[in-house]
């Protein structure tokens, strides 16, 4: 079987970049302020830049879902494991650095699979790093501040789900806001009587239905739900006068078939 590319999906890649480089400066500027060692500060920006730079290579020669989502789950999974290394590893003065990286995470996850599942996994992620954390003070003997954590790992999930989620949001203004001719590359032009009642979004869907993407594949490059993009063919084939796929692509390409 032949992995379908969605090129659309670029855009997406890009903005999962952004959002990376957003939270790395940021923790680059907020590391010296919060009193961090430098050669702990210095290693973990080494490490997140050249994470950085490995996954933005791979981005740029991956194009088929499959190769878009296992990238995603990589890179997410890689830098997980960075937060928990260096939470296990770094010392009181250097551990927020741990959560600088934290931020880093859930940035990228709300980015790719959405704030709200990002929340929950990164919850997750807390926990096994409250853990990790904890062992590495019952070995140093020293007392293991639940309460500073929880406010610091809180405020680092904000912090991090508002840039994941401001980039995703422009990612999604960009796409959902030009028409379909963007993102049908080489389709026809669609008739103006065709377009006049639709959304810039529903455009968007319609050009997608022409270069024959399912509904699956349309959420893909949109980045919403497929019961949205349901929604969304069902208000076009309404304002259309259509009943199904074919009459929506025969009506698009100014073919319309006329019932004998």
């Amino acid at each position: 079987m032949i992995e379908p590319k969605v090129p659309e999906r670029q855009g997406l890649e890009s903005s999962f970049m952004r959002a990376r480089w957003l939270a790395a400066v940021a923790l680059v500027v907020l590391l010296p302020v919060s009193g961090a060692a430098l050669a702990s500060t210095a290693g973990l920006v080494a490490l997140i830049g050249a994470g950085n730079a490995v996954v933005w290579w791979a981005i740029t020669r991956v194009e088929t879902l499959r190769g878009q989502r296992r990238l995603g789950v990589a890179a997410v999974t890689l830098d997980a494991l960075v937060v928990l290394g260096a939470g296990l590893v770094a010392d009181d003065e250097a551990a927020t650095a741990t959560f600088g990286a934290l931020v880093i995470v859930v940035a990228e996850v709300s980015v790719r699979f959405a704030p709200r599942k990002a929340m929950a996994a990164t919850l997750v992620l807390i926990a096994s790093l409250a853990a990790a954390m904890g062992v590495r003070d019952a070995a140093l003997d020293d007392p293991f501040d639940v309460t500073e954590f929880g406010v610091i790992a809180l405020l680092a999930l904000i912090a991090g789900t508002m840039i994941g989620s401001a980039v995703r949001e422009v990612y999604r203004h960009r796409v959902g806001g030009p028409g379909p001719t963007e993102l049908a590359g080489d389709m026809p032009d669609v008739p103006d009587e065709v377009e006049a009642g639709l959304t810039p979004r529903e455009r968007q869907v319609l050009a997608l239905i022409v270069r024959g993407y399912s509904n699956a594949r349309i959420a893909e490059a949109l980045v919403i739900e497929p019961k949205t993009v349901k929604n969304h063919i069902n208000r076009i084939y309404g304002k259309l006068e259509l009943n199904n796929r074919y009459e929506a692509i025969t009506s698009a390409l100014g073919q319309r078939r006329s019932d004998t």
